[in-house]
C-alpha cells in the first residue's frame, strides 16, 4: 500500500499521508468488507507508531487481493 509506505519514509508529512491511506483503507472496507480482519492489525501498529511493522503486516492485504482477483479471471 502506497500510502503506508509513504506514511514510513516521508514522517514529515506523516498526518497527511494517514489521512489518505485512512480514506482509501475505508473505501477498500465499503467495497470488500473481507479485508477487515487484515486491515485490523495493521491499523493497530499505525496507531501505536510501529510504520515499518504496519507496512510489513499490510502484505497480507496484497495476497488476500491477489485472490480475490485471481477468482474474477
Amino acid at each position: 500500500m502506497l500510502a503506508l509506505q509513504l506514511v514510513y519514509l516521508d514522517p514529515s508529512q506523516r498526518q497527511a499521508h494517514l489521512d489518505t491511506y485512512r480514506a482509501l483503507v475505508k473505501d477498500v472496507l465499503e467495497a470488500a468488507p473481507s479485508f477487515r480482519p487484515l486491515v485490523e492489525p495493521v491499523d493497530d501498529l499505525v496507531a501505536e507508531g510501529r510504520d515499518y511493522r504496519a507496512l510489513q503486516c499490510s502484505r497480507a492485504l496484497l495476497l488476500h487481493e491477489r485472490k480475490l482477483l485471481d477468482h474474477v479471471r
